[in-house]
């Protein structure tokens, strides 16, 4: 397992990864790191992203990260907890009023609007822009390869209005009253 906290490589303490991935709820990561000549710094919020045998298993921010001296020298250990990408919701606010609207349509509005700033995208919105030939860095690109579902429509509903709200309060109604869950998975897909 290889990790990175803000593009920097640091080394993962054996046997002090856990990795929690489960629907319908928040992943989280915990790590420990040495500290040898007291060079780190870590800070709620910075970037983290973890690799098993070069495959992203884990990306996401440091919630908490706290520094533990080790004797009387100048080692340390930090002990990492990281929230996932969901953490890019909790900070955008959302104000938008619908009518008479699937909740899919409504979410991927919050998506393009509130989300996409922060990295995160549909997989259709960029198929869509791509066969629009808006994108034209990308003139290899397979489309029946980058194809994947896109936000189910789900129920109209008739009025939604979201007040100065982060974009997580937001969802998560749409997806209660869809019957839906929603992630925003480690590569920023929606």
């Amino acid at each position: 397992m290889r990790a990175y906290i803000n593009d920097e490589p640091v080394k993962i303490k054996t046997n002090s990864l856990s990795i929690e991935d489960e629907i319908n709820h928040r992943s989280s990561a915990s790590f420990s790191v040495r500290d040898y000549d007291n060079v780190y710094d870590f800070y709620k919020g910075n970037r983290v992203e973890i690799e098993d045998d070069g495959n992203l298993v884990f990306a996401g921010f440091i919630e908490e990260a706290d520094k533990t001296p080790i004797g009387q020298g100048n080692q340390f250990f930090h002990q990492i907890v990281c929230t996932d990408l969901h953490y890019l919701a909790d900070k955008r606010i959302v104000f938008l009023a619908a009518e008479n609207r699937t909740a899919g349509a409504i979410a991927a509005d919050v998506v393009d609007r509130f989300l996409e700033e922060e990295g995160v995208i549909r997989a259709n919105k960029f198929i869509a822009d791509y066969e629009n030939e808006l994108i034209s860095d990308y003139e290899n690109v397979v489309i029946s390869e980058l194809k994947r579902p896109d936000i189910d429509d789900g129920p109209v509903i008739e009025k939604f209005q979201a007040n100065y709200v982060p974009a997580t309060q937001v969802l998560d109604a749409l997806a209660e009253q869809a019957n839906f869950w929603w992630k925003i998975d480690y590569k920023g897909n929606f």
